[in-house]
């Protein structure tokens, strides 16, 4: 059975940390399954309106600013794979470095 990888990325406020992020991890060709959830944890409303529309599989968006700890919870909850990869939006995926092998020994 294929196991499906959930790249979890807790945001706030950085918008374009977090589309650098998810560009990263789409350009990636991971060569599983894969799902990219975004928890966002209070942001400015116009930047939480800029999440709602990318091109990812979750999105969970909190009224308020509730800490990391619930960020990561919320997230967790959203995910639907059987893996979950976590990592917050200033984080830079390059699968051909050291990543691809930590990913496929996990």
């Amino acid at each position: 059975m294929k196991k499906k990888i959930s790249f979890l990325i807790t945001h706030y406020n950085r918008f374009e940390n977090l589309d650098f992020c998810i560009k990263a991890i789409q350009n990636a060709n991971v060569p599983f399954d894969y799902e990219i959830v975004i928890s966002d944890d209070g942001s400015e409303k116009e930047i939480q309106e800029k999440i709602k529309d990318l091109n990812v599989d979750q999105i969970s968006i909190s009224l308020k600013n509730e800490g990391l700890a619930h960020n990561i919870n919320k997230g967790m909850r959203a995910c639907n794979g059987d893996f979950i990869f976590y990592c917050q939006d200033d984080f830079y995926i390059n699968y051909e470095s050291n990543f691809r092998n930590v990913l496929e020994e996990a």
